[in-house]
């Protein structure tokens, strides 16, 4: 069942507003139940307690009244002057010492009785009682004493206390003690034998100043008085009760629905007990039948009144069945289990309405979407003609379906694109990667050159050294001719012998300078290559943009180093020249001093004329030599400077055909790419083929 509720959103939905509606009508039932309860138990419990507070108040309120009222009619002149007559005739005594009586139907006593129906007038015509077992005695005599006087003259009238009748009845007991103590007494309930029935009495003595008690003044009570007292209490129900108990637990007044249960049933239950006790107390209890029961009770206190003089004392109780009180309640309990379901079998149908109307939007478009998940997105969600949430739903999933349609064609179209252009950018990558290929092999090419260049301008370089030493040891032989020509003739032989030297050593120098000649020819070649490669490798970094920069700089260095290089051999050969017409000079002043030598002492002034011109020309020549050195020492240096930009051109052109095949790389990846998407957006349905 679990698995089926799962598996269907209707049955969530119908289960779901279900629990939503039981839940809460279940926990608002029970806790108004529970509410209900306690209120109407409360409610309940404070009526009978006010029952109980009325019906003790009512029952102490009349006999506190009565014997007030009887006190104050028992000492009125009117009923002290009755009494005094009567007894005057209940102590009268014939020969035979026996009391002298009225008769009750005697003229002279009714004359009595009528003198005292006048005295107490106002007091019968207000307090006479209605009841039947109720009465208004008036006994008289010292000592056993005697019903002198009856309202209603019943079988009591005209009775001695010690006779058969009343002997040991409640009211001769009320005599004996009024007339003892001379203060109003009260009795409790008992059987009186002349009426055949229960009945208390209250006494009241009748004293006369100067002559002393007269009698009592006795008002007779019947269970109809307290019934009608309690019955004040009728309105707290069918089975409410109202009842007094006394110190035996044995009922002094009728229970409702059965008047004869006065002194007849006895009340042993917890609020009887508690009330004849003293105590005070309201709650549930368990009744004499065993049945639950709301009970209050309380002591009547007639102990504590001593206006009543009563040596015992009555406990009151007033009760109800539970089940009355809490039937509202139960009649609650019942409607909420019937409307509890009602109302869920509402809930589920509305719910089961309203959750298939649901359903079946959400179905129908479920398989759209799921046509779309499979990728044919020519499907069209339905459109419902609803303006909730779910219609929102269903307009926005419309749209969703559009805008994904969109987007999958740009996409496609994007991946054309990016085709496309990554055909070409691998293409352009591929020629760049040819083109630095070549661009590498120049420049190594280059390099080897210049290394070339570099051991050619050291060659150069030492060998200036050599022309400027040979320069200066001219010199020197130059003015050792000189001291010669100025010896005799006879160093002339040692003077050819220098001159030939110089000769010879000026050949070589005129070779050397046809060396450095050819030097300079090659560093000038070298030169005019660098600033050929130095502009190619210029066009190849604008070619190659950013990366290309340090590049240009490299080229614009060799260039610029080239230019040097061929200023430099310019000057060079520009000193070579003017060397070697001084080197012609020398082979031709050489040859002049061997001839002049030949000729003889005569020439030797013109030899040394000869000679000092030829130091100072080898001199000049020297100088010249030196300006080589130095020279050869600053191309050395250029062209050292050159190897290195070409080394570091090379070190740039290696890095870019590293650069260009990490391109190439990239370029492979991003055309895997597009073929991937290209086989992504494959599987998407654009349009509906025909």
């Amino acid at each position: 069942m679990l698995t089926g509720i799962k598996r269907s959103l209707m049955r969530k939905v119908v289960v779901f507003c279900l629990l939503m509606s039981l839940i809460p009508a279940a926990l608002v039932g029970y806790l108004s139940f529970r509410d209900a309860s306690r209120t109407l138990q409360e409610a309940q419990l404070e009526k009978l307690g006010a029952a109980r507070d009325l019906a003790s108040k009512n029952i102490l309120d009349y006999l506190l009244v009565s014997v007030t009222e009887m006190t104050f009619l028992a000492g009125g002149d009117s009923a002290r002057e009755a009494f005094e007559i009567l007894s005057f005739y209940a102590t009268v005594r014939d020969s035979e010492n026996k009391a002298v009586k009225l008769e009750a139907q005697s003229e002279k006593y009714e004359s009595i009785v009528e003198k005292m129906h006048a005295n107490f007038k106002r007091w019968i015509s207000l307090y006479e009682p209605t009841e039947a077992q109720h009465d208004l005695l008036g006994i008289t005599g010292v000592g056993r004493g005697h019903v002198s006087y009856s309202v209603k003259r019943q079988k009591d009238f005209f009775q001695e206390l010690d006779g058969e009748l009343l002997r040991g009845s409640a009211l001769s007991k009320l005599y004996e003690k009024v007339s003892r103590t001379l203060k109003p007494a009260v009795t409790d309930f008992s059987f009186y034998p002349p009426i055949g029935a229960p009945a208390a009495f209250i006494g009241v003595p009748v004293i006369k100043e100067g002559k002393g008690f007269l009698g009592m003044l006795a008002l007779r009570i019947g269970p109809e008085k307290i019934d009608s007292l309690m019955a004040l209490t009728a309105e707290i129900g069918q089975t409410g009760d109202a009842f007094i108990v006394g110190e035996d637990l044995i009922m002094r007044s009728n229970a409702r629905g059965n008047p004869g249960s006065i002194l007849k049933e006895k009340v042993d239950t917890l609020a009887s007990r508690e009330a004849v006790k003293g105590g005070t107390g309201i709650g549930q209890t368990e009744g004499t039948r065993g049945k639950q029961v709301l009970t209050a009770w309380e002591p009547l206190g007639l102990k504590k009144q001593p206006s009543l003089g009563a040596d015992f004392d009555w406990g009151i109780v007033v009760k109800i069945d539970a089940d009355e009180a809490f039937a509202p309640v139960t009649t609650l309990g019942r409607w909420v289990l019937v409307i509890v379901p009602v109302i869920g079998l509402l809930v589920a149908l509305i719910a089961f309405i309203l959750a298939r109307s649901v359903i079946k939007i959400i179905t129908e478009t479920a398989g759209r979407l799921r046509e779309l998940s499979a990728g044919d997105l020519t499907v069209e969600i339905p459109e419902f003609k609803r303006t909730d949430e779910i219609g929102s739903l269903v307009v926005e999933l419309r749209n969703l379906v559009a805008t994904l349609r969109s987007r999958i064609r740009q996409v496609s179209q994007g991946i054309n694109v990016l085709s496309t252009s990554a055909a070409e950018i691998s293409s352009t990558v591929y020629q760049l990667a040819q083109n630095a290929s070549m661009t590498s092999s120049a420049v190594a090419e280059t390099v080897t050159t210049v290394a070339q260049v570099k051991q050619a301008a050291v060659l150069a370089s030492e060998t200036a050294k050599d022309v400027a030493k040979s320069s200066y040891r001219a010199v020197e032989v130059s003015q050792d001719g000189k001291r010669a020509t100025d010896e005799t003739v006879d160093r002339m032989g040692l003077i050819r012998q220098q001159m030939e030297t110089i000769g010879e050593t000026v050949v070589m120098l005129s070779e050397h300078s046809q060396s450095i000649e050819n030097i300079i020819g090659t560093v000038n070649d070298l030169a005019d290559q660098s600033n050929l490669l130095a502009v190619n490798a210029s066009i190849e970094a604008a070619r190659a943009g950013d990366q290309g920069k340090g590049f240009a700089v490299v080229a614009h260095e060799i260039k610029s180093l080239s230019e040097q290089s061929a200023e430099a051999t310019t000057r060079i050969r520009s000193l070579l020249m003017d060397t070697r017409q001084r080197i012609n000079a020398v082979v031709l002043a050489a040859e002049q001093g061997t001839k002049a030598v030949e000729a003889g002492v005569q020439q030797s002034e013109k030899a040394g004329e000869a000679i000092q011109t030829l130091s100072e020309t080898v001199a000049r020549a020297a100088q010249a030599a030196n300006m080589i050195e130095t020279t050869s020492d600053q191309q050395t240096l250029g062209v050292t400077q050159v190897a290195q930009a070409m080394a570091n051109i090379e070190s740039a052109t290696q890095q870019n055909s590293s650069g260009m095949d990490q391109i190439q790389d990239a370029t492979k990846n991003l055309d895997n790419l597009a073929a991937q998407l290209e086989q992504l957006v494959a599987v998407y349905i654009l349009e509906k083929k025909a």
